[in-house]
């Protein structure tokens, strides 16, 4: 079985060199803090719903663990 691989919609050559060259947990890092610019959106639409701060949690964990269940 292929392991998936990050797929970009557009044919930028440099930003998949850039993304091809940056580390998971640097790509990971900068991922959370894009999320958590938006969160509050989300939240304010959909405040019962825990499953974004659950995905954070579990990617914070990533990050400092490197450990990830995809039953989490």
């Amino acid at each position: 079985m292929m392991k998936p691989t990050f797929s970009l919609n557009q044919e930028d050559e440099a930003l998949r060199l850039l993304i091809d060259q940056t580390s998971k947990v640097n790509l990971a890092q900068w991922s959370l803090v894009c999320a958590e610019r938006v969160l509050p959106y989300f939240v304010s639409k959909f405040p019962a719903d825990d499953r974004p701060h659950e995905a954070l949690e579990a990617l914070k964990n990533w990050i400092d663990t490197g450990n990830f269940s995809m039953k989490e």
